[in-house]
């Protein structure tokens, strides 16, 4: 008897890992309809819940607030997952949408701290100048564009048009015009 509810667990376990690695193949192919509906015909308790399942839970999630609450029980329950790193862009991202530019420094953060080797770096150091310029205090924004690694070309363009964009700003907000006027009557 208990063999056969030991056998029967193991078997509902693997077939969800390999259903999950359907959902993860679906996804890398585009198929987000697909794997978003293989995802919610997936049967799963608290038991079984992986960081994997919470992941494609979370990426797959249209609504924002909804998603940003999968990634933060995925942080919570799963602080070693390799899916951390971009769980913290995620819900920093989020917050900088929603304007809680203080939250999105705290998670952006976060990741340079406990993920510094992340794929996500890069993108961190980005957000991190876009969210110090939300702020108002552009030096610190310069500082993180200029941090931002020739490695990912689309990213460094984006850190170098930022930058760019923001030092066009600051020139032409103290341009001074003078001018002579004299009354001709």
């Amino acid at each position: 008897m208990i063999l056969t509810i030991l056998f029967s667990l193991t078997l509902l376990l693997n077939s969800n890992a390999i259903k999950i690695k359907d959902i993860e193949n679906m996804y890398n192919g585009g198929k987000f309809s697909d794997a978003l509906l293989k995802l919610q015909n997936l049967k799963t308790d608290s038991s079984n819940v992986t960081d994997t399942l919470l992941f494609y839970r979370a990426i797959l999630e249209q609504d924002g607030e909804k998603s940003t609450k999968l990634f933060k029980e995925l942080l919570l329950k799963f602080p070693e997952s390799p899916y951390c790193a971009y769980a913290l862009l995620s819900t920093a991202q989020y917050d900088f949408l929603k304007g809680s530019y203080k939250n999105a420094l705290i998670n952006l953060r976060r990741i340079l701290i406990s993920y510094p080797q992340s794929k996500y770096a890069n993108s961190c150091r980005l957000w991190l100048g876009f969210t110090y310029e939300a702020l108002g205090e552009t030096t610190k924004a310069k500082q993180w564009y200029t941090k931002v690694s020739k490695n990912d070309a689309f990213i460094f363009d984006a850190a170098k048009t930022a930058l760019a964009e923001l030092t066009d700003r600051a020139k032409s907000i103290f341009s001074i015009q003078i001018g002579y006027f004299k009354n001709k009557e």
